[in-house]
Order: C-alpha cells, then sequence, then structure tokens
C-alpha cells in the first residue's frame, strides 16, 4: 500500500462484499513495492499503466484484476498563489501535453499485453 489506499477503487468493490485485502508492506513509492515483490510472493494492485512501465525493467508478470473497478483518475494540483504567474503557467503548458501523452501511450501499451493475455 503506498498508504492512502483505503478507499481504492479495489476495496469499493470488496468492501460490499465482506472482503478485503490483508495488507504486507506500506512503502513510500513504487520502487520499494517492486523490491517487495522480487523477494517475496506477495502481490501488488496498481493502475495497468503502471505495472506494465514496471514489469517492462524488471521480471514481473501482470494481469486484469478477475474484477471491474472505477478508472483512476489523474489531476495536476498547484497551489492558487501560482495560478497567475507566468513562469509557472508556461512550466505548466509545456508539462501538460508530456504528463498527458506520456499517460496515454503507457495506458495503450498496457492494454495491447493485456489483450494478448500477458
Amino acid at each position: 500500500s503506498g498508504g492512502g489506499d483505503k478507499d481504492s477503487p479495489v476495496e469499493q468493490v470488496l468492501a460490499p462484499q465482506g472482503l478485503s485485502r490483508r495488507w504486507f508492506a506500506r512503502v513510500p513509492f513504487f520502487q520499494a513495492a517492486v523490491e517487495v515483490l522480487l523477494r517475496t510472493d506477495c502481490l501488488m494492485t496498481t493502475p495497468a499503466h503502471i505495472a506494465w512501465q514496471l514489469s517492462c525493467g524488471h521480471e514481473l508478470t501482470f494481469v486484469d484484476l478477475p474484477f471491474a473497478t472505477s478508472d483512476q483518475q489523474y489531476h495536476l494540483l498547484w497551489h492558487q498563489r501560482h495560478h497567475q504567474d507566468p513562469a509557472h503557467r508556461w512550466f505548466r503548458e509545456l508539462a501538460y501535453p508530456f504528463l498527458r501523452d506520456h499517460l496515454q501511450r503507457t495506458v495503450g501499451e498496457s492494454h495491447k499485453l493485456l489483450d494478448l493475455g500477458g
């Protein structure tokens, strides 16, 4: 768990059925989770595009969950005092297309692999 997963899309499906996951570890970032996965028989749930990226660089396999969950939402946030700042606006305008395109590409790649059966 990254620490904020108590109401994750997985819990939203499991809880009404009286089910829950058993947590092994809480880690501050994905690379720490990868180290746990490589050394144990644990599983990790994460959006497919993140699983795909992690599996590209490590001996990891990923598959779809056996149930549907809500889509993951991503947002850019910044402090209100920077909203009109020209340098901050320039960076947001530069970063947003890069982040959007990266997300679309990785989501597409993960879906291709899942459609082929992992």
